[in-house]
């Protein structure tokens, strides 16, 4: 009954008037890892999980990175937003880390992985919404940085992940995008 009112993203049911029906809360979050509807209805088996979230101290990726706590899961995760890793939960491992920068990335993954003793899963959560304008006016490098921080960072997490991940009996990665990621909008670059 329940699904029927709600989709991936919606924070309530709305009545006829769009206000919210008697408080009731329905959310999917962590790409569907955590269902609820006023209580936990599944349990995902994620108990000690070894999870590594980037851009993870605020926003979507600080829903996600709480949404693996809440399982059990063992969480760590980078971000460029300090007063907002600060302020994650104690016991989750964390740095500053701008992910454009490769070299910075690849020693917070291997930090993480021994801090936490091995991975079964990585969430690429890091992005910006890049440059938008006509291409002839946007300078070569915001188009850069887009790229590296929406594109490389993944390459960069993926490749450190792997030969951690291929120890793992139940292995997972999921990368976050918007749509601007999959579909085409106007003035929307790269």
């Amino acid at each position: 009954q329940h699904s029927k009112d709600c989709a991936i993203g919606s924070s309530f049911r709305s009545d006829s008037d769009g206000r919210s029906d008697d408080h009731q809360f329905c959310a999917v979050a962590v790409a569907g890892l955590y269902w609820e509807i006023g209580q936990i209805i599944m349990d995902l088996s994620l108990t000690n999980a070894r999870v590594i979230v980037t851009a993870g101290a605020g926003g979507i990726g600080r829903a996600i990175v709480e949404g693996f706590l809440a399982e059990g899961a063992h969480v760590a995760t980078c971000d460029i937003d300090v007063s907002g890793l600060d302020s994650l939960p104690d016991g989750v491992f964390h740095r500053a880390v701008d992910v454009s920068d490769a070299v910075a990335l690849g020693t917070f993954m291997d930090d993480a992985v021994q801090a936490l003793g091995g991975l079964d899963c990585l969430v690429n959560n890091a992005g910006i919404a890049g440059p938008t304008g006509r291409i002839e006016n946007i300078p070569l490098d915001a188009v850069q940085q887009c790229l590296n921080i929406c594109l490389i960072s993944q390459f960069t997490t993926i490749g450190c992940a792997v030969p951690h991940l291929r120890k793992s009996a139940n292995a997972s990665i999921i990368n976050v995008s918007s749509l601007a990621g999959r579909l085409g909008f106007k003035l929307i670059r790269p």
